[in-house]
């Protein structure tokens, strides 16, 4: 028995003035393991994987259209809280996000902007992210210390930790390894095959191997349109991937 879809997706597209970014795309992303998105520069990868928790909302002159539904439910709904929705839909980018404060005050900013645990438990929630994220016996002993001092592979793992400190449903992540070398890519790599267990994750990456050790499923885009979805290696043998990828086949 296949896994429900965690989300579906109906129609969407996205423009930019008169610039199309996405062009109808449906897909439904079921709701177990990895799912990646796959394409050329300019595809519309990270703008579809915005698309699902609407941070896409918030870059000015965009217009979105079609329906998104997360579990079922509508996201774009007027009803949706959006920074409720997107503590539920956690999300990690290329760059790490620090703020210029400690290493446990990046761990908790977003369970204290939502208030959803009580002061008692804080400790405890930064503890079960940083290990989580393999950094708490790296930064147990500095937590006062600012974020800053960490190299940028513990930034981006810290910044993993900030994400599930909220506890999300599902992780988004936007080529989280494309600014790391490759000890802290292979760390990252390890995360996500251990955290998929636990929750699903959809990943955006460039890299086709990374793409064949982590993902199950592949989705790949071409010019805002959704090419071809299916099993990892179906997509990575399939023709249309080779003319996607080919200098102005898009």
């Amino acid at each position: 028995m296949t896994d429900p879809s965690l989300f579906q997706i109906r129609g969407l597209t996205v423009t930019s003035g008169v610039l199309p970014l996405l062009q109808s795309v449906n897909l439904d992303i079921p709701a177990g393991g990895v799912f990646g998105f796959i394409g050329p520069s300019g595809a519309g990868k990270s703008t579809l994987l915005k698309s699902l928790n609407r941070l896409l909302e918030l870059t000015p002159g965009l217009s979105i259209t079609g329906e998104v539904k997360f579990k079922a439910s509508p996201i774009y709904a007027p009803a949706v809280d959006p920074n409720a929705l997107r503590a539920r839909i956690g999300m990690l980018f290329q760059q790490p996000v620090i703020f210029p404060a400690s290493i446990l005050a990046n761990v908790l900013f977003g369970v204290k902007r939502l208030g959803i645990l009580p002061r008692r438990e804080l400790h405890d929630a930064a503890e079960r992210a940083l290990r989580e994220a393999a950094l708490w016996d790296e930064v147990k002993d500095r937590l006062k210390g600012s974020a800053l001092n960490l190299s940028i592979g513990q930034q981006q793992r810290l910044c993993l930790a900030r994400t599930l400190a909220c506890q999300p449903d599902v992780l988004l992540m936007d080529e989280p390894t494309s600014a790391l070398d490759n000890r802290s890519t292979a760390a990252i790599e390890d995360l996500v095959l251990e955290l998929q267990s636990r929750q699903p994750i959809v990943l955006v990456t460039h890299n086709l191997p990374q793409a064949s050790r982590l993902c199950g499923r592949l989705a790949l885009l071409c010019a805002g349109r959704l090419v071809m979805f299916g099993p990892t290696a179906e997509v990575l043998d399939a023709p249309a991937l080779e003319q996607c990828l080919t200098p102005s086949s898009c």
